[in-house]
C-alpha cells in the first residue's frame, strides 16, 4: 500500500519543550480526510455488537437474517449495525435474488479485524475491569 502522508516540506515545525536535549523530531501528516475516515472507521470498531458481526463475517458472506441469527439479535439492530459498518467502508453488500449478502469490503479489513482480535486477546491488566461479555463481580 503506498504511504500517502505529507513530505516534510509540509510538516508543521516542531515544538520546543525547554531544551531537554534532545533531538527535534519531523513527522510526516496524514492529510485530513485520511484522519476523517480513520475516525469513522475506529468509531465503527467501537462498539461489542459490531465487533461480534465482522467476527462472524470473518468466516465469509452472510446475510441479514443469518447474521441475526448468529448474534442473537433482532433483523433491525443487525441492520442498524451493518449500516455503520457499511458506511465506515468496512463491509459492502451484494444482491443476490432475494438476499443481501455482506462481506469484508477488502483485505485490509480482514487484517485489522485480525489484529484487532488478536491485540485485545492479550492479557489485560488487572485494573481494567470485565470484558464487554463478562457479569461485573457482585
Amino acid at each position: 500500500m503506498q504511504d500517502k502522508r505529507s513530505s516534510d516540506e509540509d510538516t508543521l515545525p516542531a515544538p520546543t519543550c525547554g531544551g531537554e536535549g534532545h533531538p527535534v523530531h519531523v513527522h510526516p501528516r496524514w492529510p485530513e480526510h485520511t484522519l476523517a475516515a480513520s475516525a469513522r472507521i475506529g468509531a465503527a470498531l467501537g462498539d461489542v455488537g459490531r465487533l461480534r458481526l465482522l467476527e462472524l463475517l470473518a468466516g465469509g458472506p452472510h446475510c441479514v437474517s443469518e447474521l441475526a441469527a448468529e448474534s442473537a439479535e433482532t433483523l433491525p439492530t443487525t441492520s442498524q449495525r451493518l449500516r455503520v459498518l457499511l458506511e465506515a467502508g468496512l463491509v459492502t453488500r451484494v444482491r443476490e435474488g432475494r438476499h443481501v449478502r455482506y462481506r469484508f469490503a477488502d483485505a485490509h479489513v480482514a487484517h485489522i479485524v485480525e489484529q484487532l482480535f488478536l491485540h485485545g486477546s492479550e492479557a489485560l491488566p488487572a485494573d481494567a475491569g470485565p470484558s464487554p461479555t463478562e457479569e461485573p463481580p457482585r
